[in-house]
């Protein structure tokens, strides 16, 4: 079942990329490439299919924690996993209205590892400092976010409320693209503007 489902989630991955590619060689709109590492944009993917729901979420780690460096002090690794607490719960990042939709995975990617400054030694505390300043402008880091659902009966929401815009400040946008068994579509998403209709 898995096994299908990343299939279908694949494919449908697809299908929305061509969709993006129509939407920019027809529209103005949807300029930007898909997963363009743009700060205050992120991407998201939403395919329904079956009675599964999947949402994908990648947002550059500046949108979220304010920083895209490996996390090092207290603060930064606290600020981390924070974040992924958020992301973690999709009451706090997503409304679903309508359908019968229950989640049943969630899994998180940041590619931090989380490695506290207090445990070096003061030898190494120093030059950690000075490569870490070194790598604060030439690293790209995203945190990418799979939400996947069991919905009763094939019941998919009528629409779906972004509600990262609350958590995060340094979000302005989000761009969706969405698929589902007879049609597809896309949407810019706003603080003032953050519901997807289908």
């Amino acid at each position: 079942m898995c096994k299908k489902i990343d299939f279908l989630f694949l494919f449908l991955t697809i299908a929305l990329g061509n969709l993006l590619v129509l939407n920019s060689a027809f529209g103005e709109e949807n300029h930007h490439s898909s997963h363009a590492h743009i700060h205050g944009e992120a991407d998201a993917n939403i395919a329904m299919i079956g009675s599964s729901l999947e949402i994908e979420f990648i947002s550059p780690a500046h949108n979220l924690i304010g920083f895209e460096y490996e996390a090092r002090t207290s603060a930064e690794i606290a600020k981390v996993k924070q974040t992924e607490s958020v992301l973690g719960d999709p009451a706090k990042i997503l409304q679903l209205t309508g359908g019968e939709c229950d989640f049943v995975d969630i899994a998180i990617e940041s590619g931090f590892s989380l490695k506290d400054e207090d445990n070096h030694d003061d030898h190494n505390h120093s030059h950690a400092h000075h490569g870490l300043e070194e790598n604060k402008t030439d690293t790209h880091s995203n945190f990418k976010v799979k939400y996947h659902t069991s919905c009763d009966s094939g019941l998919f929401p009528n629409s779906i409320e972004f509600l990262l815009f609350k958590h995060f400040k340094n979000l302005s946008r989000v761009n969706v693209k969405w698929i589902s068994e007879n049609k597809q579509g896309s949407k810019r998403l706003t603080a003032n503007n953050s519901v997807v209709g289908f």
